[in-house]
């Protein structure tokens, strides 16, 4: 199995440190937070990365070279549309994933191992039927502090685990997504027919474009797992593993 980790963005929130280096270049715990997941995705036999860069490419080209050092094969994929939505660099994975089920990361996202093992394992319950087209790690909303869901993409999920509704502007939802997928490569279709008709796509607008077109995206539910996303310069301060 391959991952996918889109690190293209700028990072505008964290100024004036982005001026010099994209955001996942961004040291926390002493580490690059675009490597932050390595450790984890070695111990669960992933080794084929595909980075998508953009901005400030090359501080990343700096960071991680070819991977050997941390025993991966990082392969770089150059997205020159970084400024528009994270879809667009989902998409330009597609040719890095061919045929395959893969892992998809933020890059300004940290997990637990335990997350991105539940993604790996959920592999052989959602990819048989083909009506399935990924699996989405998620948690509760009752679980988390306020100011954590009001800056979350929100879902909607029912009570077979199917996700009906994706995006940040929900008015109704009862779990957030934390930045981690595994998926079928159906997810570029989503992103290839978005781009027709409007150039700015996100990973949301994918989800839902999968959606209501009856791909079903299921929650996998990792409520009291650790993970910690970084919006602005003082989560970098204010959470430590």
């Amino acid at each position: 199995m391959k991952a996918v980790i889109l690190a293209a963005g700028r990072g505008k929130r964290f100024m004036p440190f982005t001026k010099v280096l994209p955001k996942p270049a961004i040291k926390f715990n002493n580490l690059p937070i675009v490597l932050s997941n390595f450790n984890s995705l070695s111990n669960l036999g992933i080794k084929d990365i595909g980075i998508v860069v953009g901005y400030k490419a090359e501080v990343i080209f700096d960071q991680v070279g070819n991977g050997s050092e941390y025993g991966f094969n990082v392969n770089y994929i150059y997205n020159e549309e970084w400024e528009m939505g994270n879809g667009i660099s989902l998409l330009k994975a597609k040719e890095f994933v061919k045929n395959e089920n893969f892992i998809l990361l933020m890059s300004d996202h940290v997990f637990d191992e335990e997350i991105i093992k539940e993604l790996v394992e959920y592999e052989n319950k959602i990819m048989g039927p083909e009506e399935v087209a990924g699996g989405i790690a998620s948690q509760k909303i009752e679980s988390l502090d306020k100011s954590i869901v009001s800056e979350a993409t929100k879902l909607l999920v029912n009570g077979n685990g199917e996700v009906l509704k994706f995006g940040k502007k929900l008015n109704e939802y009862n779990n957030i997504d934390i930045g981690a997928f595994i998926l079928k490569p159906i997810a570029f279709k989503a992103a290839e027919e978005l781009k027709k008709i409007k150039p700015n796509v996100s990973v949301s607008d994918c989800m839902n474009w999968l959606i209501s077109n009856n791909h079903k995206i299921t929650s996998i539910d990792v409520t009291g797992k650790y993970w910690q996303d970084f919006d602005f310069i003082d989560d970098l301060c204010k959470f430590k593993k």
